[in-house]
């Protein structure tokens, strides 16, 4: 079902609704695990991947049954090692393209697996170190089918939701303010995924149309518009599903964790990284890296800096393949960690160089902050490219521009290559204003104070502008009779 569908929309009101009514925590408890297994149901998975998913979950809630009981280092990493491997073998398996015969189990037709083995790992660490309060089958099974968090994160804390699925503070919203930005956060979320991401995409599939003899060769622009506008769409996409989960969690009381805080503002690849899919990049580090770098720490001092490079560096790399085992997401971890490597590496230096206070006023110049901006947008573009498309594909692409490029005349290249940069121009002009604005910088400010919340009225108002603007456009899915107002993108 999807986020953004009427139904899915309906489901959380009625949902919500019954939720606030409801008093004590066991039928509050119920109905969540109803609308967790309707959720999964919704999906139509085969009786053999329901079967594997049943099998992870039982095998993940013994090893902790036994943690809990016998804490011990050899359990964590043979449970560690036993679902890592599992995922591996899901996403590394699948049918042989030359074969007509369907695999028992394939990654396409699981849901939310590679973010149940990151749960796992996370609650087992938690148990073994005695920091979770209290571990039940039914709490561990919702905590992982927890439907705002079942099929693209975010990764939220086994503690936090315990804290509200045994219905310790009272899970309705506080008032109607709240209630009205937890529903506009939701519309929000649907827009972007709806209409926005929807949007981007239609402009990439059909890139050759904006491209008139007036303005460019196709083969020019289709690859320029790509580059700019993927991972736009990944983000207005993946950021507005996340709004509309945090925004359906909150309603019924509970608190996940942010996933996206306006990356494109990030002055380094290191900051954007901390602002990008948070809650896995928090996982990795504290699951892989500083778990890595504390043993590296504890036996190998003298290169210790040389390994937290090349650690940073594979963490990355597993990023990449966390998405799946292709040579497109290795390549895009591979990027994206020398990237982040050296970025350090360039920070370490000029700290070294400058000292604390001259790094500082150096990072403060506008001028640089701008540079920085601009030149981390157009790295992580780049990195897009390989993200989810295979090498061979990237390189035929990259073919089709030489191949035009060889058969235009001289001046006809010339002549266009004005045309064709105004779209970088115009993209680092944007990224910079972007960047500039108030709430961005913010974000760089330590101790920055938070805006107050809204009133009553002003959330009202703000939810109802984005519920009709979701409207026009859900009608016009249904019966395709608002083409100019919210349907330009079919035009194409």
């Amino acid at each position: 079902m999807s986020p953004c569908s009427l139904g899915f929309l309906a489901s959380v009101l009625l949902l919500a609704a019954v939720f606030a009514v409801l008093r004590g925590p066991r039928g509050r408890q119920i109905l969540l695990g109803l609308a967790n297994a309707g959720f999964i149901a919704s999906f139509h998975p085969r009786a053999s991947t329901l079967l594997a998913t049943a099998g992870f979950l039982l095998a993940s809630w013994g090893v902790l049954s036994l943690s809990a009981r016998r804490p011990s280092g050899k359990l964590v990493l043979g449970g560690v090692t036993g679902a890592l491997a599992f995922l591996i073998a899901l996403k590394a398996g699948g049918a042989n393209p030359d074969s007509n015969v369907q695999p028992w189990v394939s990654w396409s037709d699981t849901v939310g697996l590679s973010y149940m083995v990151f749960k796992f790992i996370h609650v087992l660490v938690d148990v073994n170190e005695k920091q979770v309060r209290r571990l039940s089958l039914g709490t561990y099974l919702n905590y992982q089918l927890a439907f705002f968090t079942l099929t693209a994160g975010p990764i939220n804390r086994y503690n936090d939701f315990e804290a509200a699925w045994s219905g310790g503070p009272d899970v309705r919203p506080p008032g109607p303010a709240e209630s009205f930005a937890l529903w506009s956060r939701i519309f929000s979320g649907a827009i972007k995924m709806a209409i926005v991401a929807s949007a981007l995409g239609a402009a990439i599939a059909h890139g050759d149309k904006w491209a008139g003899p007036s303005v460019a060769p196709a083969a020019y622009l289709r690859p320029l518009l790509q580059f700019y506008l993927f991972p736009l769409q990944i983000y207005f996409d993946f950021s507005g599903y996340t709004d509309i989960m945090i925004g359906c969690a909150g309603l019924l009381g509970f608190k996940i964790p942010e996933n996206f805080d306006r990356p494109f503002g990030a002055r380094n690849l290191v900051e954007f990284w901390n602002r990008w899919h948070m809650s896995l990049t928090h996982w990795l580090r504290v699951y892989v890296f500083m778990a890595a770098y504390r043993f590296v720490a504890e036996r190998h001092r003298t290169h210790l800096r040389a390994a937290g490079y090349v650690l940073l560096g594979t963490t990355l790399v597993l990023f990449g393949l966390w998405h799946g085992f292709t040579d497109g997401y290795f390549v895009f971890g591979v990027v994206s960690g020398l990237g982040v490597v050296a970025t350090q590496m360039w920070g370490d230096m000029l700290s070294a160089r400058l000292g604390r206070a001259g790094h500082r006023r150096y990072l403060a110049r506008p001028g640089i902050r701008g540079l920085a901006v601009v030149a981390t947008f157009h790295f992580f573009c780049f990195s897009e490219l390989f993200f989810a498309r295979e090498l061979p594909n990237l390189a035929g692409d990259l073919r089709a521009v030489l191949d035009e490029f060889s058969q235009s005349s001289t001046a006809g290249v010339l002549a266009a290559l004005p045309r064709l940069a105004l779209l970088p121009a115009a993209a680092s002009l944007l990224v910079l204003a972007y960047s500039r604005s108030p709430r961005v910088r913010a974000v760089a400010t330590a101790g920055a104070p938070s805006a107050p919340a809204p009133g009553p009225f002003r959330s009202f108002a703000s939810m109802t502008l984005r519920a009709g603007v979701l409207a026009l456009f859900l009608i016009e899915q249904a019966f395709d009779r608002t083409r100019p107002v919210v349907g330009f993108y079919r035009t194409f």
